[in-house]
Protein backbone atom coordinates (compact mmCIF):
# COMPACT_ATOMS: atom_id res chain seq x y z
CA UNK A 1 0.00 0.00 0.00
CA UNK A 2 2.73 2.20 0.89
CA UNK A 3 4.31 1.83 -2.66
CA UNK A 4 1.16 2.63 -4.38
CA UNK A 5 0.75 5.57 -2.35
CA UNK A 6 4.36 6.94 -3.96
CA UNK A 7 3.49 5.43 -7.10
CA UNK A 8 0.14 7.70 -7.05
CA UNK A 9 2.15 11.00 -5.71
CA UNK A 10 5.04 10.27 -8.47
CA UNK A 11 2.29 9.64 -11.17
CA UNK A 12 0.02 12.91 -10.61
CA UNK A 13 1.94 15.30 -9.17
CA UNK A 14 6.13 14.84 -9.07
CA UNK A 15 6.50 13.49 -12.31
CA UNK A 16 10.26 12.64 -11.63
CA UNK A 17 10.97 8.54 -11.26
CA UNK A 18 10.11 6.14 -13.86
CA UNK A 19 6.87 3.51 -13.47
CA UNK A 20 8.01 1.29 -16.73
CA UNK A 21 11.19 1.46 -18.54
CA UNK A 22 11.92 -0.90 -21.39
CA UNK A 23 15.47 -2.52 -21.11
CA UNK A 24 17.28 -4.18 -24.28
CA UNK A 25 19.37 -6.23 -22.55
CA UNK A 26 21.20 -7.78 -25.40
CA UNK A 27 21.10 -7.16 -29.29
CA UNK A 28 21.79 -11.22 -29.97
CA UNK A 29 19.78 -12.38 -31.86
CA UNK A 30 19.39 -15.49 -34.68
CA UNK A 31 16.66 -13.83 -36.85
CA UNK A 32 16.20 -11.30 -39.03
CA UNK A 33 12.67 -10.15 -39.41
CA UNK A 34 11.56 -7.74 -42.19
CA UNK A 35 9.99 -4.70 -39.67
CA UNK A 36 13.44 -4.82 -36.97
CA UNK A 37 14.71 -1.80 -36.74
CA UNK A 38 17.87 -2.78 -34.93
CA UNK A 39 20.99 -2.34 -37.34
CA UNK A 40 22.34 -5.65 -36.63
CA UNK A 41 25.50 -4.89 -39.70
CA UNK A 42 26.33 -1.85 -37.75
CA UNK A 43 30.37 -2.80 -36.11
CA UNK A 44 28.84 -2.58 -32.99
CA UNK A 45 25.97 -3.83 -32.36
CA UNK A 46 26.92 -7.04 -30.25
CA UNK A 47 29.15 -4.69 -28.16
CA UNK A 48 29.75 -3.27 -25.05
CA UNK A 49 26.60 -4.98 -23.19
CA UNK A 50 25.91 -4.12 -19.93
CA UNK A 51 27.40 -7.02 -17.64
CA UNK A 52 25.54 -8.76 -14.98
CA UNK A 53 27.19 -7.41 -11.72
CA UNK A 54 26.44 -3.73 -13.87
CA UNK A 55 22.81 -4.26 -14.05
CA UNK A 56 23.05 -5.46 -10.18
CA UNK A 57 24.14 -1.42 -9.28
CA UNK A 58 21.61 -0.08 -12.34
CA UNK A 59 18.77 -2.12 -10.26
CA UNK A 60 19.28 -0.21 -6.90
CA UNK A 61 19.14 3.26 -8.50
CA UNK A 62 15.38 3.15 -9.93
CA UNK A 63 13.68 5.48 -6.91
CA UNK A 64 10.31 4.00 -5.08
CA UNK A 65 8.00 4.22 -8.45
CA UNK A 66 8.68 1.13 -10.24
CA UNK A 67 6.43 -1.03 -11.20
CA UNK A 68 7.20 -2.51 -14.48
CA UNK A 69 10.48 -3.39 -16.84
CA UNK A 70 9.86 -4.45 -20.50
CA UNK A 71 12.79 -6.78 -21.18
CA UNK A 72 13.61 -6.81 -24.59
CA UNK A 73 16.30 -7.69 -27.39
CA UNK A 74 16.99 -8.88 -30.05
CA UNK A 75 16.44 -12.30 -28.34
CA UNK A 76 16.17 -11.68 -24.37
CA UNK A 77 16.83 -15.49 -24.16
CA UNK A 78 20.44 -15.37 -25.55
CA UNK A 79 21.52 -13.92 -22.41
CA UNK A 80 22.82 -17.28 -19.96
CA UNK A 81 22.10 -14.84 -17.56
CA UNK A 82 18.69 -13.46 -18.37
CA UNK A 83 16.87 -15.47 -15.16
CA UNK A 84 19.37 -13.42 -12.60
CA UNK A 85 18.64 -9.88 -14.51
CA UNK A 86 14.89 -10.46 -13.86
CA UNK A 87 15.55 -11.54 -10.42
CA UNK A 88 17.71 -8.40 -9.85
CA UNK A 89 14.80 -6.50 -11.04
CA UNK A 90 12.28 -7.86 -8.25
CA UNK A 91 14.72 -7.63 -5.76
CA UNK A 92 16.74 -4.34 -6.12
CA UNK A 93 14.45 -2.14 -7.68
CA UNK A 94 11.15 -4.24 -6.33
CA UNK A 95 9.18 -3.90 -9.42
CA UNK A 96 5.74 -5.52 -9.46
CA UNK A 97 5.84 -7.69 -13.03
CA UNK A 98 8.51 -8.25 -15.66
CA UNK A 99 7.41 -8.41 -19.18
CA UNK A 100 9.61 -10.13 -21.60
CA UNK A 101 9.48 -10.08 -25.47
CA UNK A 102 10.63 -12.94 -27.76
CA UNK A 103 10.38 -14.56 -30.65
CA UNK A 104 10.09 -17.86 -28.56
CA UNK A 105 12.16 -19.92 -30.51
CA UNK A 106 13.92 -21.51 -27.39
CA UNK A 107 11.64 -23.85 -25.13
CA UNK A 108 13.60 -25.12 -23.65
CA UNK A 109 16.18 -22.45 -22.22
CA UNK A 110 12.80 -20.53 -21.52
CA UNK A 111 11.45 -23.71 -19.52
CA UNK A 112 14.83 -23.34 -17.39
CA UNK A 113 13.56 -19.71 -17.26
CA UNK A 114 10.50 -20.36 -15.62
CA UNK A 115 11.38 -23.05 -13.39
CA UNK A 116 14.15 -21.29 -11.49
CA UNK A 117 11.12 -18.04 -11.39
CA UNK A 118 8.86 -20.67 -9.60
CA UNK A 119 11.72 -22.47 -7.33
CA UNK A 120 12.95 -18.64 -6.65
CA UNK A 121 9.07 -18.20 -5.33
CA UNK A 122 9.75 -14.38 -5.77
CA UNK A 123 6.43 -12.32 -5.44
CA UNK A 124 5.36 -11.14 -8.78
CA UNK A 125 4.23 -11.31 -12.39
CA UNK A 126 6.07 -12.59 -15.55
CA UNK A 127 4.73 -11.59 -18.68
CA UNK A 128 6.19 -13.67 -21.85
CA UNK A 129 4.98 -12.03 -24.90
CA UNK A 130 5.44 -14.16 -28.13
CA UNK A 131 5.70 -13.17 -31.43
CA UNK A 132 3.68 -14.35 -34.39
CA UNK A 133 3.19 -12.38 -37.67
CA UNK A 134 2.51 -15.02 -40.17
CA UNK A 135 1.19 -18.42 -41.06
CA UNK A 136 3.76 -21.22 -40.47
CA UNK A 137 6.02 -21.29 -43.57
CA UNK A 138 5.61 -17.99 -44.28
CA UNK A 139 6.80 -16.35 -40.65
CA UNK A 140 9.43 -18.57 -40.74
CA UNK A 141 10.54 -16.89 -43.98
CA UNK A 142 10.22 -13.55 -42.93
CA UNK A 143 12.19 -13.86 -39.75
CA UNK A 144 14.84 -16.42 -41.87
CA UNK A 145 14.91 -19.46 -38.72
CA UNK A 146 13.91 -22.29 -40.21
CA UNK A 147 11.00 -24.24 -37.69
CA UNK A 148 10.44 -21.36 -35.68
CA UNK A 149 6.44 -21.46 -36.06
CA UNK A 150 6.70 -25.01 -34.23
CA UNK A 151 9.18 -23.75 -31.58
CA UNK A 152 7.08 -20.94 -30.95
CA UNK A 153 3.93 -22.76 -30.92
CA UNK A 154 5.73 -25.34 -28.32
CA UNK A 155 6.69 -22.18 -26.03
CA UNK A 156 3.00 -20.90 -25.80
CA UNK A 157 1.82 -24.69 -24.88
CA UNK A 158 4.44 -24.83 -22.43
CA UNK A 159 4.13 -21.92 -20.89
CA UNK A 160 0.30 -21.53 -20.56
CA UNK A 161 1.16 -24.64 -17.86
CA UNK A 162 2.33 -22.07 -15.81
CA UNK A 163 -0.39 -19.91 -15.08
CA UNK A 164 -1.05 -20.68 -11.88
CA UNK A 165 2.82 -19.64 -11.25
CA UNK A 166 2.43 -16.48 -12.34
CA UNK A 167 3.67 -16.74 -15.43
CA UNK A 168 1.37 -15.56 -18.06
CA UNK A 169 1.92 -16.17 -21.97
CA UNK A 170 0.62 -13.99 -24.67
CA UNK A 171 0.82 -13.78 -28.51
CA UNK A 172 1.33 -11.30 -30.01
CA UNK A 173 0.87 -10.03 -33.81
CA UNK A 174 2.38 -7.36 -34.98
CA UNK A 175 0.45 -6.18 -38.23
CA UNK A 176 2.91 -4.87 -41.05
CA UNK A 177 3.75 -4.12 -44.75
CA UNK A 178 4.24 -7.51 -45.30
CA UNK A 179 1.04 -9.37 -43.63
CA UNK A 180 -1.41 -6.73 -43.17
CA UNK A 181 -3.79 -8.73 -45.82
CA UNK A 182 -3.57 -11.72 -43.59
CA UNK A 183 -3.61 -10.29 -40.15
CA UNK A 184 -7.48 -11.26 -38.89
CA UNK A 185 -6.78 -14.82 -40.61
CA UNK A 186 -3.76 -15.35 -38.70
CA UNK A 187 -5.77 -14.72 -35.51
CA UNK A 188 -8.44 -16.78 -36.63
CA UNK A 189 -6.19 -19.49 -37.32
CA UNK A 190 -4.05 -19.33 -34.09
CA UNK A 191 -6.83 -18.95 -32.01
CA UNK A 192 -8.50 -22.36 -33.65
CA UNK A 193 -6.13 -24.55 -34.35
CA UNK A 194 -3.37 -23.30 -31.72
CA UNK A 195 -5.89 -22.82 -29.20
CA UNK A 196 -4.39 -19.30 -28.18
CA UNK A 197 -6.56 -17.68 -25.38
CA UNK A 198 -4.01 -14.32 -25.06
CA UNK A 199 -3.78 -12.05 -27.81
CA UNK A 200 -2.13 -8.44 -28.56
CA UNK A 201 -1.61 -6.00 -31.50
CA UNK A 202 1.07 -3.87 -32.54
CA UNK A 203 0.81 -1.56 -35.25
CA UNK A 204 4.09 -1.18 -37.48
CA UNK A 205 5.19 2.49 -36.65
CA UNK A 206 7.33 4.63 -39.10
CA UNK A 207 8.62 7.10 -36.49
CA UNK A 208 12.26 5.43 -35.71
CA UNK A 209 12.41 3.51 -38.54
CA UNK A 210 14.82 4.09 -41.65
CA UNK A 211 12.32 4.14 -44.13
CA UNK A 212 8.58 5.55 -44.58
CA UNK A 213 6.08 3.79 -45.38
CA UNK A 214 3.90 4.09 -48.02
CA UNK A 215 1.18 6.26 -47.44
CA UNK A 216 -1.25 3.49 -49.58
CA UNK A 217 0.45 0.87 -47.23
CA UNK A 218 -0.33 2.74 -44.34
CA UNK A 219 -3.73 2.94 -44.76
CA UNK A 220 -3.65 -0.66 -45.42
CA UNK A 221 -1.95 -1.53 -41.98
CA UNK A 222 -4.47 0.84 -40.40
CA UNK A 223 -7.69 -0.95 -41.73
CA UNK A 224 -6.24 -4.71 -40.98
CA UNK A 225 -4.74 -3.19 -37.04
CA UNK A 226 -8.72 -1.95 -36.94
CA UNK A 227 -10.33 -4.98 -37.22
CA UNK A 228 -7.68 -7.46 -35.55
CA UNK A 229 -8.13 -5.14 -32.41
CA UNK A 230 -11.58 -5.10 -32.76
CA UNK A 231 -11.84 -8.68 -33.03
CA UNK A 232 -9.56 -9.12 -30.08
CA UNK A 233 -11.89 -6.79 -28.08
CA UNK A 234 -15.10 -8.42 -29.58
CA UNK A 235 -13.79 -12.05 -28.40
CA UNK A 236 -12.48 -11.16 -24.73
CA UNK A 237 -15.88 -9.97 -24.05
CA UNK A 238 -18.08 -12.41 -25.50
CA UNK A 239 -15.20 -14.89 -23.24
CA UNK A 240 -14.00 -16.77 -26.55
CA UNK A 241 -10.68 -15.79 -25.49
CA UNK A 242 -9.44 -14.21 -22.05
CA UNK A 243 -6.72 -12.08 -22.13
CA UNK A 244 -4.13 -12.16 -19.64
CA UNK A 245 -5.97 -13.38 -16.90
CA UNK A 246 -4.84 -14.37 -13.08
CA UNK A 247 -4.12 -10.81 -11.45
CA UNK A 248 -5.06 -7.36 -10.96
CA UNK A 249 -2.03 -6.26 -13.09
CA UNK A 250 -3.62 -8.70 -15.83
CA UNK A 251 -6.99 -7.35 -16.12
CA UNK A 252 -4.93 -4.03 -15.56
CA UNK A 253 -3.29 -4.70 -18.91
CA UNK A 254 -6.46 -5.71 -20.61
CA UNK A 255 -7.75 -2.40 -19.45
CA UNK A 256 -5.13 -0.48 -21.00
CA UNK A 257 -4.91 -2.53 -24.34
CA UNK A 258 -8.02 -1.51 -25.03
CA UNK A 259 -7.88 2.10 -24.61
CA UNK A 260 -4.05 1.89 -26.73
CA UNK A 261 -5.89 0.09 -29.02
CA UNK A 262 -8.76 3.04 -29.43
CA UNK A 263 -6.21 5.66 -28.92
CA UNK A 264 -3.50 4.32 -32.00
CA UNK A 265 -6.64 3.96 -34.22
CA UNK A 266 -7.76 7.18 -33.82
CA UNK A 267 -4.18 9.02 -34.34
CA UNK A 268 -2.35 6.42 -36.93
CA UNK A 269 -3.26 7.84 -39.82
CA UNK A 270 -3.47 11.61 -38.58
CA UNK A 271 -1.04 11.79 -35.97
CA UNK A 272 -2.38 14.39 -32.83
CA UNK A 273 -1.67 15.34 -29.46
CA UNK A 274 -3.84 13.35 -27.43
CA UNK A 275 -2.28 13.59 -23.76
CA UNK A 276 1.09 14.85 -22.18
CA UNK A 277 3.48 12.11 -23.03
CA UNK A 278 5.57 10.55 -19.98
CA UNK A 279 8.98 9.51 -21.41
CA UNK A 280 11.64 11.10 -19.95
CA UNK A 281 9.73 11.82 -16.68
CA UNK A 282 8.38 8.07 -16.08
CA UNK A 283 9.44 6.34 -18.67
CA UNK A 284 12.38 5.49 -20.74
CA UNK A 285 14.15 3.54 -22.72
CA UNK A 286 17.81 1.43 -21.63
CA UNK A 287 19.60 -0.10 -24.70
CA UNK A 288 22.42 -2.66 -24.43
CA UNK A 289 25.06 -0.53 -23.75
CA UNK A 290 24.13 1.85 -21.63
CA UNK A 291 22.86 4.56 -23.32
CA UNK A 292 19.54 5.66 -22.19
CA UNK A 293 16.81 7.47 -24.37
CA UNK A 294 13.30 9.01 -23.64
CA UNK A 295 11.42 6.32 -26.25
CA UNK A 296 12.33 4.63 -29.13
CA UNK A 297 11.33 7.17 -31.43
CA UNK A 298 13.20 10.12 -30.27
CA UNK A 299 16.57 8.68 -31.51
CA UNK A 300 17.88 12.11 -31.49
CA UNK A 301 17.34 12.61 -27.85
CA UNK A 302 20.24 10.29 -25.86
CA UNK A 303 19.98 11.64 -22.77
CA UNK A 304 23.24 10.02 -21.83
CA UNK A 305 25.29 6.71 -20.76
CA UNK A 306 25.00 4.83 -17.64
CA UNK A 307 28.91 4.58 -17.63
CA UNK A 308 29.54 8.07 -17.12
CA UNK A 309 27.05 8.30 -14.35
CA UNK A 310 29.04 5.40 -12.28
CA UNK A 311 25.26 3.42 -13.36
CA UNK A 312 22.98 5.46 -11.35
CA UNK A 313 20.02 5.65 -13.43
CA UNK A 314 18.77 8.30 -11.26
CA UNK A 315 21.46 10.59 -11.20
CA UNK A 316 21.06 10.45 -15.29
CA UNK A 317 17.74 11.00 -15.03
CA UNK A 318 18.10 14.07 -12.74
CA UNK A 319 20.43 15.64 -15.43
CA UNK A 320 19.89 18.79 -17.25
CA UNK A 321 20.13 16.95 -20.49
CA UNK A 322 17.15 14.81 -19.27
CA UNK A 323 15.19 17.91 -18.08
CA UNK A 324 15.43 19.79 -21.05
CA UNK A 325 14.38 16.85 -23.20
CA UNK A 326 11.21 16.65 -20.33
CA UNK A 327 10.71 19.90 -21.45
CA UNK A 328 10.65 19.46 -25.60
CA UNK A 329 8.24 16.61 -25.15
CA UNK A 330 5.70 18.37 -23.37
CA UNK A 331 6.14 22.20 -25.05
CA UNK A 332 5.96 20.52 -28.50
CA UNK A 333 2.81 18.21 -27.29
CA UNK A 334 5.27 15.25 -28.77
CA UNK A 335 2.92 12.38 -29.89
CA UNK A 336 3.32 9.17 -31.75
CA UNK A 337 2.06 5.55 -31.89
CA UNK A 338 5.19 3.48 -29.58
CA UNK A 339 2.85 1.55 -27.49
CA UNK A 340 4.81 1.69 -24.50
CA UNK A 341 4.91 4.91 -23.89
CA UNK A 342 1.48 5.28 -24.87
CA UNK A 343 0.52 2.56 -22.28
CA UNK A 344 1.94 4.70 -19.48
CA UNK A 345 0.69 7.71 -20.70
CA UNK A 346 -2.78 6.48 -20.15
CA UNK A 347 -1.82 5.27 -16.46
CA UNK A 348 -0.49 8.60 -15.81
CA UNK A 349 -2.72 10.92 -17.31
CA UNK A 350 -6.03 11.56 -14.95
CA UNK A 351 -8.05 11.99 -18.63
CA UNK A 352 -7.94 8.22 -18.97
CA UNK A 353 -8.73 7.03 -15.58
CA UNK A 354 -12.65 7.09 -16.24
CA UNK A 355 -11.87 4.78 -19.09
CA UNK A 356 -9.44 2.28 -17.67
CA UNK A 357 -11.81 2.18 -14.61
CA UNK A 358 -14.45 1.10 -16.79
CA UNK A 359 -12.77 -1.36 -18.66
CA UNK A 360 -11.61 -3.41 -15.52
CA UNK A 361 -15.59 -2.80 -14.32
CA UNK A 362 -16.43 -4.35 -17.50
CA UNK A 363 -13.95 -6.96 -17.01
CA UNK A 364 -15.31 -7.96 -13.44
CA UNK A 365 -18.44 -8.27 -14.46
CA UNK A 366 -17.71 -10.60 -17.71
CA UNK A 367 -15.65 -12.70 -15.09
CA UNK A 368 -18.58 -12.86 -12.84
CA UNK A 369 -16.35 -11.35 -10.07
Amino acid sequence: MAKLYKIGINAYLQKRYPISLVHFVTNRCNARCKHCFIDFDSPNAFKNELSIDEIAKLTKTYGKSLLNVNITGGEPFLRPDLFEIVKLYFENAAVNSVYITSHGGFPDRIRKFVDKFKASKIKGQIIISLSIDNFPEEHNLNRKVRGLFDKTMETYKMLSQYEKDNIIPNIAITVTHHNFHRALEIYEFLKSEHKVTSFSAIAMREQGVVEPIDANIKESIYEAYSALTKKISEDMRSRQTTGYKGSFISRMLNAKNSLVYDILKDTYLDPHYVSDCPSAAMFGVIYANGDVYPCEVLDEKKLGNLHDFNMNFMDLWSSSDTSSCRKFILDTKCNCTYECALGINIITNAKHIPSLLSGLTKQSISNGK
